[in-house]
This record gives structure tokens, C-alpha cells and sequence, in this order.
């Protein structure tokens, strides 16, 4: 053996002495103590030569000593002889040593056990500032006190504890790299002498490290950190499009994970001087949760931030700053989770957010309001801001999962019933009253009307002498009427946009009109009724849960389960008059002293004894209390609409933006009330409701899409109605003539609704249309209110003169209720188109059988026109389809002896796939129904009318002018904006440029710019109020179909439409002038073959073939790019 050997044989290598140097090392922790964050500069170095950045500075209070017992532990084993010279000479040669940490940097990943490489990332450094000096005799415990610097990289640990957090250890490859030198102080020498350096000495975490563990004490810690997150002193303002909303968010600390922490490690002290420690301001995304519970719903349009964050005890406290803009996203308010009970993502939210028993869920992302670090307060800082937004940046979204509750019912101060009754009707109990409800809003500070409450339903209970004796299901939605109003109060504080020191309430209005009520208890009823016929009133409790839907800037929101109750009290209205007790006190005078009492007794008396037992009397009362009604509503939104429009129109704004802004929300106040109105009184206010949707070229857009509900969502008359009509109109029940029918509608209408049945004779399936019975009833009075209304509007605004619009509904209601009449249009039309099927794809649906109030039709089933995803799924061609409509409409238009029909909108045209090609050449069938509303113009009017469109798409004004004036009395004057109006195009675009190009954003802005500042509504109306009757019919039609197809979305844009009408009025202009050609040959008594008339006619040919080939080059160039433009694909394919 030689002397090398000899020597590494007693000598342990400096690998066997790194590998057993941790295993015979033994420390207690004492305390450890966050001290806070420090940032290091160059400047500001010191003798540890740190790099710079920001570091977490830990004071730590341990015991360690040597226990020489556990030598030969390591990895690499000492030999006997090796373990007995190593601790020979730590005890008797070197006995004291100072050790330094230079430096403790952890990867994860490493794959190259020697250095780190490319796939390895650093997760962080330690740095201990004081060198360690120890005892080196065995079990001499050594007192330490050390400053620790940790300089993490959080990005890395982040990944980190993500990895740890979806338990996938396999992962996770920590390991560190400790740098560190041994010194040893020499007596009578002022420094330490270095006689050992450790490079690279690498600790394995995994073998150390129980991940399954670890993962639960973070998950113990998750859970139990964060307490309850309480609100308080929440204030809205509006902004100028949407609303500012400021709220104190308290976050409850608890400290259950400290204890837990100190009693497993008793020695962890984390304390910080909570009264100054430092959190920026944050902004914060929010991701709501789906129907399935996924965070798929970002909220795009909400922006919210929270100040500074103040810790004080176990309180965390900070202001949340929101502001939402524009309309919640779709997928929010209007995916249906529950199609039956009307359940959307938004309103399971709502639900748990009301519901003190379930929390609320949802995921917030983070960042850092202003990224600007601030050294003064860094030592108070919880985290660093760029520390934070790494954080923020690699965590993504974070899952909330709180019980957050807000009890809306408190909020609902007051509900009442007004005007109160109970009767009998039919045979059974019916109920009708206004629900007055009063809603603290004190917290929206305003002066405009922003918020309004559309709908409601719910479930009525009421009680008497404490006893539940009646039941009302409001199953089906119920039109409401809000308004705010501020009550005085003096005590309010100033907030942050004071508008005023009034508190803001919301009242809410709906009648309850039902004769499906559940009677529990007849005995209280009875005493009920008593009470009413004989005190002439009684005292009635309600209970009530209510589902209320609203509407804002925000969209539509549904508020469901909100929990209120209330007194009410029911007079004896029915008579008129309140009985009176009678009490015999002083004998014979008795009758002279309440005379008065007793002919007013005797009176009511009768008139409840007539009411009850005279079937005309009966009728007759009910009669004038349902039309008193109906007037009550139309004249109650009249009102309104009326202090609306005069509030605003009376006031001065400082700029336009604001005047328009406020008169946008004037008119969707006034559109709201309207439409609640006209769905409560139904029948023909739905279908003024429809014809208003239709003026997109007259009224403002809010008052257009409020009535869209109006095209097929309109009120449904039972079906026991429905059959008692059948009998008395057609002298046979239902299932005399049919096998069976369907009691639900397959749909509604203003004036009637369809079933479908099985026809006993034939078998086959059939629609059965059947008009509203009511109708029959309140018709007239339905025609004076309306004509009432447009007078009254003439008066109090005569610079917006509608009553044309009242005198043309009242000319063609009774035609449109008259199905005999309707029969018969839809004969002709059949037969007219049968000979254009192939541009047309029209189908009629065969009549049956045919009464005034009936009609029986083969059933012909569709999909609306718009429904895109139906048409595109059959692989039906939009154009195709927009074509089509056109030949239809042109073609009743413009050809002499045609029916025009009238009123084709959205609900009265369907589309219907079919499997192959027809021998129509087509895929698909367009459905016209309703067949009511027919004109007939004269030929002149049509061939006046197809002139003035050529001239129009010619852009000749002198000639458009010119018939402007002879069809539609229009004068030079008017002619421009008429020339707006009836090709739906801005002024300058109607008389400049192609109409014949799609509208672009910028020319609608343009156009409803111009109708809101200017004085194009109040001349247009001037317009529309002296021209023909059968010219606004026309010009019905014409935006109508106008409508449709820009619903299509056509990708050819209108360009092909105005061609096809270009076609149908050169036919009319070109049989117009042949007819005059051979008059004036005949009246001259010349040949009808003559050469001047062969050249007349050759001249007027071509004229009309230039416009007729307009179309075919229009199509020739669009299939010659179609074609080269799949050879260019194929051919790069």
C-alpha cells in the first residue's frame, strides 16, 4: 500500500464529508421573524457583494450542535477509521469554526446533477448575512442569531406550487446549490483564516420533502386564511353611459392557521406592524360562472379597482371602485340554464347572492393599479408591486368562493294592494288590484331614470283574521311600471358624486287581474264577503314571493324569491257604494236620524241583487268596469309618456351630447311604458305596437326595439274561451269536427291565435286560427282610445301630428277581423303566384273552411325568417331567400289587380327546408301567413310609384320630384326628407349616391343623429300626415320587407333587391307606355303595325330591356367570380 493510499484510507474525500456534514448536524428553531422586504442598490452593497433586487429579510433565533454519533450516515459512508479522525480533529484541533453561506440557490428539474442547465429554473436565493461560528464538541449546543435575505423568483415558485397544488409530484425535482466556506479565527490575528471552501455542495429537497403533506397543510391554509368578506356603505352614481358604484370590502383574517402553524412549529413567529403595512391599489377581472359551473363569462364591460389596503387587527379593509358600461354580455343575461323557470347564469348568481345559505362563486385575476414601486414604504409592504404582478401574472385567475349575502327583501319597503276586489265571474272567483311596491334604492344617487322594472310573477297568499284562505299563482310574467322618486332626508351624507340628499326609491307598479286563484278556506271566505256586504270593507294580509324583471343600461335582469308581505284593504266596490251598519238606539226616531243611510243601503242592496241575479245586468257592469279599465291604462301611459317628454323637451342642457343622451333615456322610458300598456290591454295596441316597431325610417331606435316583444309574444285567451266562441260561431263543438287538438298554440298574435288539430273527415293536420274573443267586446272602444290618443298627442305636441296613424287602423281593423275576407286573399294570392313558384318559392297555405272569427287552413310548418342558424344549417342561400322576398313584394306592388299585402312582418312569414330541390328550383318554401290586411292600389298610384323608384335609383330629382308630387302630394319642399324616408337611406345618400349599397355605420349614425337634434322627426310626421292612405300603406310594406332582409344579412348586400325592383317597375313603366302607345293609334284610327308604331315600340322595348339586363349582367358577373374563383382553388389546392 502506498502513502497516497494509506492516506485517502484515514482521510475521509471532501464528497464523503460534504454527503455525512448535514446528517450529524442537529438545530432546534427557537423563532423565526418576517422582518419585511429591503431593497438592495449598488450603491448600498455590503460585504456580501448582493446582487440587486428586492428581498425578504427573516430574523431567525436557533440551537444547533454536532452529533459525531451519526457519522457514516451520508450517502457516501465514512470508514472507522475516517469517522474517528474527523471528529479528532473538529474537537481537538480545530475545535471553533465559522461558517459563511455566500450563497443558497434551489432549482427544480435539474437534470444534470453537477451544474444546472437549460432545463432547469431557479426558484430563488438565500443569503445570511453574519458568518455562523460553532462549537464543534460533540452535543455543545451553540446560540445563534441570524439575519436571512431570500431573494425569490416568482414566476418559477409560483409553477411551483401549482404543481404541488394538482398533486403532480412527478413534477417536482427540487434541489439546491450551497456556497459556502469554513474559517477558523486565529488567536493574536485580527481576521479569520479560510481553510475550507464548498462549491457547488447540492441538497436533494425530494428525499427530504413529504409533498402529500405539505399539500395539505397549503390546502389547511387556503381554507382557513381568508374569513367571511363582508360589504358596507355601497353608493351608486350614473356616468354617462352606464353607472360608477363604490363600496367598502372588509376581509376577515383568521388566524385559525397561525395557531395551527405555531402548534406544529412552535417556534414560527410571523408578525408584522399591522398598522402600517402597505398594499397597493388592485384592478381586478371578474369571470362569472355558466350554466355548468365553468368561468366562461368574462365581464368585459366592468371595470373594478380597490384603493390602498388597510390591516388593522384581523380585519383586512379596502374601497372597491366599479364602473359598468354598456349591456352585460349575452351569454350572462339570456343562456337559458332552465328554460321553465327562466334561469340564466345570471340569475343562479343572484340566487346565491340572496340566499344567506349558499355562497357565491366566481374568479378574479389581478394586477397592479399603478406599477410604481415605492422603496420609503417597502419594509411595510406585504408584497412588493412587481413581486405582486408576477404573481398575478402566473396565477391567472383565482377562484372566490364566499358567502356574500345581500337581503334584497329588505330592501322592499313597502307593498301594497290598491283599488282591491273580489267577484264572482263565470262561476268562479276572480281577483283584480294594482300591487304598489316600494324599493329602497338608497344607495343610487340620481335624477335620471335609468332603472326600470318590466315584468313581474310570483305567488300571492292572502289571509284573513290570520287564516290562509286564498292562493294567487302569477305563473306567467306580468307587465310592470316603475318610476324613481326621491323621499327628503336631511341626515344623508355627502358621498363621493352627491347629486342630491334626497333617498332614491324605486316604485313599482303591475295589476293583478287572474281568475285562476285557489280558494283554501271557503268558510273564511264566506266571512270575508260578509264582512265586505255588511262593514263595506275588511282587512286583508298578503304574503307574496316575487320574480321581478328589469331593465337598464346593463340589459335585462331577472331578481327571483324576493320575500315581502303587507295589509290591505278591500272596500265593497263592486255596488259603488259601502254598505252602512244599521243600529237601533233611539226608537222612533231611529229612521229620521239615518234616512239618508237607509236609502243608500236600500239602493246598494239592489244593485247587488240585480248584479248578482240579471245575467244582462251582470254582463253590462262587467262590461264597464273591464273598459274603464282598459281606458285607465291607456290613459295612465298617455299621462306619463306626456310629463316625460315635456320634462325633458323643457329643459336646458349645457351641451347636445347631454340633451341627446337624456332624451335617449326618454324614450326608452316612454317606449317601456307603451309596451306595457299595449300588452296589457292586447288586441289591437298589439298590433299598434307592431306597426310602431315597423317605422325604424320615423321613430327612434328605442322605441323600435322595445316593441319587438310585440311580433310573437302577445297575450293568449284560454282555450275554454276559444271553445265557446267555436260553438257559437260555427254551431259545433271542436270535436265534432276534429279528432283532437292541441289546447297550447302554436302561436299568438295581436288578433288571433293559431292550434293545430286532426281533421275527423281526412285525417290530415290543420291550423286553426281563432280570433280573440274579447275582441268582439272591446273593438269600438279600443278604436276611440286610439284615435283619443293620437288627438290628445296632436294637441299637446302639434309639431308631431300621428293621427293618420289612428285613422288608418281604425279603416283596416274590421277588414283584418273579418276572416271570410282573409279566406279569400289568400285564394287569390295562391292562385296568382302558382305561375311564379320558380322566383318566388311562395307558399300559400291551403284553406279549409272559412267563418268570420274562424278559419281552418292545412298546416304548413316554418322557421322565422331570421332565425340565421336554420337557414345556414339547411344549407339554404341567404340571397337566394332575400330574392325571393323580393319578387313577391315587387310583384304585388307594382302589377295591376294584385292584392297587396300589408303587413308582413317577422311573425307572419316563415321559411321551411326542403329535402331536395323542387321543381321550383329551390330548397326551401317561404310561408306567408295572414292574409287580413289587403290593398288594392289603384293602377295609376302604381305606375306613379314605379317611376318615382327609377328616377330615385337614376338619381334624377326633377323627375323623382315630380312624381313625389302626383302619388304622394309631396311637395318641393318635402321632397327630400321623403325621399330619406322611403328608401331608408340618410338624405344626402337618397339624392347623391347609390342606394343601392348597403347602409353603412357611419350613414345610420347620420340619420339618427339627424332625427334626434334636428327638426327631421317633427317635418317628417308633418309628411306622413297628408299623404294618401294607401301610400303609408305602401310604404308599410315597403319597410317591412325592407326589415326582413336586412335580418338575412344578405351577403350581396341590397344591390340585387333594387335590381329586381328595377325589373318589376320597367314592366310597369313599359306596359304603362304601350297602353298609351295603342290608344293614341287607335283614337287616330292608324295601324296598330304600322312602322312609326313598330318603331315606338322597338324604342320603348329597349328602353325597358336596358333595365331588365341590368339584373342579368349583375348576375353573370357575380357567377363568373364564383366560378373563377373555385378554379383559383382548386388549382392552389
Amino acid at each position: 500500500m502506498n502513502r497516497k493510499e494509506k492516506f485517502d484510507k484515514i482521510i475521509p474525500s471532501n464528497e464523503a464529508i460534504q454527503s455525512n456534514i448535514l446528517e450529524i448536524t442537529e438545530f432546534d428553531i427557537d423563532q423565526i421573524h418576517i422582518d419585511g422586504w429591503k431593497s438592495i442598490k449598488i450603491e448600498s452593497k455590503n460585504k456580501c457583494n448582493l446582487p440587486d433586487g428586492r428581498y425578504l429579510q427573516v430574523s431567525c433565533k436557533l440551537q444547533t450542535y454536532l452529533n459525531y454519533d451519526l457519522i457514516g450516515q451520508g450517502s457516501i459512508p465514512f470508514t472507522a477509521q475516517q469517522a474517528s479522525w474527523f471528529k479528532y480533529i473538529n474537537e481537538n484541533i480545530i475545535q471553533t469554526m465559522c461558517i459563511s453561506m455566500n450563497n443558497i440557490t434551489t432549482f427544480n428539474q435539474k437534470t444534470d446533477r453537477d451544474s444546472p442547465n437549460d432545463n432547469s429554473v431557479m426558484l430563488g436565493s438565500l443569503f445570511i448575512l453574519e458568518p455562523l461560528c460553532l462549537d464543534l464538541h460533540n452535543g455543545t449546543i451553540n446560540h445563534l442569531n441570524l439575519t436571512l435575505l431570500i431573494k425569490p423568483e416568482i414566476k418559477n415558485i409560483i409553477k411551483v406550487l401549482k404543481k404541488i397544488w394538482d398533486h403532480d409530484y412527478s413534477g417536482l425535482k427540487l434541489w439546491s446549490i450551497v456556497d459556502m466556506s469554513l474559517s477558523k479565527q486565529v488567536p493574536f490575528i485580527s481576521q479569520s483564516i479560510t481553510f475550507w471552501k464548498l462549491h457547488d455542495f447540492t441538497v436533494n429537497w425530494d428525499k427530504i420533502i413529504d409533498w402529500t403533506k405539505l399539500f395539505k397543510n397549503i390546502k389547511f391554509f387556503r381554507e382557513n386564511f381568508l374569513g367571511d368578506l363582508t360589504y358596507e356603505g355601497i353608493e351608486m352614481v350614473d356616468t354617462v353611459d352606464g353607472f360608477h358604484i363604490q363600496l367598502i370590502i372588509k376581509q376577515i383574517l383568521n388566524y385559525e392557521w397561525l395557531k395551527f402553524l405555531q402548534k406544529k412549529f412552535p417556534w414560527l413567529n410571523i408578525s408584522f406592524r399591522t398598522e402600517s403595512i402597505y398594499i397597493p391599489p388592485l384592478a381586478w377581472d371578474v369571470r362569472l360562472p355558466d350554466c355548468y359551473n365553468n368561468f366562461t363569462i368574462e365581464l368585459t364591460n366592468i371595470t373594478s379597482y380597490s384603493d390602498n389596503y388597510n390591516i388593522s387587527k384581523d380585519v383586512l379593509t379596502t374601497k372597491m371602485n366599479i364602473d359598468m358600461i354598456g349591456r352585460l354580455p349575452n351569454f350572462l343575461l339570456k343562456e337559458p340554464c332552465d328554460e321553465i323557470n327562466f334561469i340564466t347564469p345570471l340569475t343562479k348568481f343572484l340566487n346565491h347572492l340572496f340566499n344567506d345559505t349558499e355562497s357565491i362563486e366566481f374568479q378574479v385575476n389581478g394586477k397592479v393599479k399603478d406599477n410604481i414601486n415605492n422603496d420609503d414604504k417597502l419594509s411595510d409592504s406585504l408584497v412588493p408591486n412587481d413581486v405582486l404582478e408576477d404573481i398575478f401574472n402566473e396565477v391567472s385567475y383565482i377562484e372566490i368562493k364566499q358567502n356574500i349575502t345581500y337581503n334584497v327583501s329588505e330592501s322592499l319597503k313597502d307593498l301594497i294592494i290598491d283599488d282591491m276586489q273580489l267577484f264572482w265571474q263565470n262561476g268562479k272567483l276572480s281577483i283584480i288590484g294594482t300591487v304598489i311596491g316600494f324599493i329602497d334604492f338608497s344607495f343610487y344617487h340620481t335624477n335620471l331614470e335609468r332603472f326600470q322594472v318590466n315584468r313581474i310573477k310570483g305567488n300571492l297568499e292572502l289571509y284573513h283574521n290570520e287564516k290562509h284562505f286564498i292562493s294567487l299563482p302569477m305563473g306567467q310574467w306580468i307587465p310592470a311600471i316603475s318610476q324613481i322618486i326621491h323621499e327628503n332626508n336631511d341626515d344623508t351624507d355627502n358621498n363621493m358624486h352627491s347629486v342630491n340628499k334626497n333617498s332614491t326609491i324605486l316604485k313599482v307598479q303591475f295589476d293583478v287581474n287572474d281568475n285562476d286563484m285557489e280558494v283554501l278556506d271557503k268558510y273564511e271566505l264566506s266571512k270575508c264577503f260578509n264582512e265586505i256586504l255588511f262593514k263595506g270593507e275588511t282587512n286583508i294580509k298578503f304574503d307574496s314571493i316575487l320574480d321581478i324583471e328589469t331593465e337598464s343600461l346593463l340589459g335585462e335582469i331577472v331578481l327571483m324569491g324576493l320575500v315581502t308581505n303587507g295589509n290591505t284593504l278591500i272596500f265593497n266596490q263592486t255596488r259603488s257604494l259601502k254598505s252602512v251598519t244599521i243600529t237601533n238606539t233611539n226608537g222612533n226616531n231611529f229612521y229620521a236620524r239615518h234616512k239618508r243611510s237607509i236609502q243608500l243601503f236600500g239602493i246598494s242592496s239592489t244593485l247587488m241583487i240585480v248584479y248578482n241575479t240579471n245575467q244582462t245586468a251582470h254582463d253590462s257592469a262587467q262590461y264597464l268596469i273591464f273598459s274603464t279599465k282598459r281606458i285607465t291604462i291607456v290613459g295612465q301611459a298617455t299621462l306619463r309618456c306626456f310629463y316625460n317628454y315635456k320634462k325633458v323637451l323643457s329643459q336646458t342642457f349645457k351641451d347636445s351630447e347631454l340633451r341627446n343622451i337624456e332624451l335617449e333615456g326618454c324614450h326608452k322610458r316612454c317606449a317601456l311604458i307603451t309596451l306595457h300598456a299595449l300588452q296589457a290591454n292586447g288586441g289591437i295596441f298589439i298590433k299598434l305596437g307592431q306597426h310602431i316597431g315597423a317605422m325604424t325610417y320615423l321613430l327612434p331606435r328605442q322605441w323600435t326595439e322595445t316593441m319587438i316583444p310585440l311580433q310573437d309574444q302577445c297575450p293568449e285567451s284560454s282555450f275554454t274561451s276559444i271553445e265557446d266562441m267555436f260553438v257559437e260561431d260555427m254551431g259545433v263543438r271542436m270535436e265534432d269536427l276534429f279528432e283532437c287538438v292541441d289546447p297550447n298554440p302554436i302561436g299568438v298574435a295581436s288578433l288571433a291565435q293559431v292550434y293545430t288539430g286532426k281533421l275527423k273527415e281526412t285525417g290530415d293536420k290543420v291550423a286553426i286560427k281563432c280570433q280573440h274573443p274579447s275582441l268582439k267586446e272591446y273593438i269600438p272602444v279600443d278604436v276611440w282610445l286610439t284615435k283619443t290618443v293620437f288627438w290628445l298627442l296632436d294637441k299637446v305636441f302639434p309639431e308631431y301630428p300621428l293621427t293618420w296613424l289612428g285613422d288608418e287602423l281604425q279603416s283596416s281593423i274590421y277588414n283584418e277581423l273579418d276572416f271570410c275576407k282573409e279566406a279569400q286573399n289568400a285564394k287569390n294570392t295562391a292562385a296568382y303566384f302558382k305561375n311564379f313558384e320558380k322566383l318566388t318559392a311562395l307558399r300559400i297555405p291551403k284553406v279549409i273552411k272559412a267563418d268570420k272569427r274562424i278559419l281552418i287552413m292545412e298546416y304548413v310548418e316554418g322557421k322565422r325568417l331570421d332565425d340565421l342558424d336554420y337557414i345556414d344549417k339547411n344549407k339554404i342561400s341567404r340571397s337566394e331567400v332575400s330574392s325571393c322576398l323580393s319578387h313577391i313584394f315587387n310583384n304585388m306592388i307594382f302589377t295591376p289587380n294584385v292584392g297587396l299585402h300589408c303587413d308582413p312582418h317577422g311573425g307572419n312569414l316563415a321559411i321551411r327546408a326542403l329535402p331536395n330541390k323542387s321543381a321550383t328550383g329551390h330548397n326551401f318554401e317561404i310561408i306567408l301567413f295572414d292574409h287580413g290586411l289587403y290593398r288594392f292600389p289603384d293602377t295609376e298610384t302604381r305606375r306613379q310609384y314605379a317611376k318615382f323608384w327609377l328616377a330615385l335609383l337614376d338619381k334624377d330629382k326633377e323627375e323623382m320630384k315630380k312624381y313625389a308630387r302626383q302619388f304622394a302630394h309631396i311637395t318641393d319642399e318635402e321632397f327630400p326628407l321623403f325621399a330619406a324616408a322611403i328608401s331608408g337611406r340618410s338624405i344626402e345618400f337618397a339624392l347623391n349616391y347609390d342606394i343601392s349599397k348597403r347602409r353603412s355605420n357611419e350613414e345610420i349614425s347620420q340619420m339618427t343623429k339627424g332625427l334626434l337634434e334636428g327638426s327631421l322627426l317633427t317635418d317628417l310626421m308633418g309628411i306622413l300626415s297628408h299623404i294618401p292612405r294607401i301610400v303609408l300603406l305602401i310604404l308599410k310594406t315597403n319597410d317591412l320587407t325592407r326589415h326582413l332582409d336586412e335580418c338575412l344579412q344578405n351577403p350581396l348586400g341590397p344591390e340585387r333587391t333594387f335590381l329586381i325592383m328595377t325589373q318589376y317597375c320597367a314592366k310597369t313603366v313599359f306596359d304603362e307606355e304601350i297602353e298609351i302607345l295603342n290608344k293614341e293609334y287607335i283614337k287616330e284610327k292608324k295601324s296598330k303595325w304600322s312602322v312609326s308604331w313598330i318603331w315606338q315600340y322597338i324604342k320603348y322595348w329597349v328602353s325597358y330591356q336596358k333595365r331588365v339586363n341590368q339584373l342579368v349582367l349583375y348576375d353573370t358577373v357575380i357567377w363568373y367570380q364564383n366560378h373563377v374563383n373555385r378554379i383559383f382553388k382548386w388549382f392552389t389546392f
